[in-house]
């Protein structure tokens, strides 16, 4: 019964122009509060602002799925002074973090120089390395960027809320100020 309500309605609003002519006034135009609420939906600034608040939220859980995108990096020291090559290290690869905080690390690590200490001392062509990281009782529930990206998704809801409500309060006002233009 309600369904067919509805669609009654639905139909009406279609139908009837929002800017109607009454019979008696053949030049002049009525401007209906379906009309109004319209272009106060279309044009006040405030609802337009509110379209903002989506992108903002797009933008947030955008970021926050950031955090799982693989990230290159690159790190490379050198000190050169009187014509001599004290030291050059270079580490560069791949980190490709997980959704349970686990991270993989894949790279190459040079070392040259005449004044290397015994710790920093690679063999000619470089050191590829591979690993895993698992933290260990650490991050066990919940690691930040599982935490940054359920915040973004929670956020998304909120906004929508505040959207629907800042748009709410608009047309309660704007319906009032009509009727009173109306009345008067």
């Amino acid at each position: 019964m309600m369904r067919f309500l509805l669609t009654i309605l639905g139909m009406a609003a279609v139908l009837t122009n929002p800017f109607a002519q009454s019979p008696q006034d053949s030049g002049k135009t009525i401007l209906t509060l379906t009309a109004f609420l319209n272009l106060v939906k279309e044009n006040h600034p405030v609802v337009k602002q509110t379209f903002l608040l989506n992108q903002v939220a797009q933008s947030e859980l955008l970021t926050a799925k950031g955090g799982f995108d693989p990230k290159l990096y690159g790190d490379y020291e050198q000190k050169y002074f009187d014509s001599k090559n004290y030291f050059t290290f270079g580490e560069y690869g791949l980190k490709i973090p997980t959704w349970y905080g686990i991270e993989v690390k894949g790279g190459y690590n040079t070392a040259a120089g005449n004044f290397l200490n015994a710790e920093n001392k690679l063999p000619k062509q470089g050191q590829a390395i591979v690993g895993i990281s698992v933290p260990l009782l650490q991050n066990l529930v919940i690691d930040e960027r599982r935490a940054n990206l359920f915040k973004a998704r929670q956020a998304q809801g909120w906004y929508q809320t505040e959207r629907d409500n800042a748009t709410n309060h608009l047309a309660f006002e704007a319906t009032q100020i009509y009727w009173k233009w109306a009345f008067y």
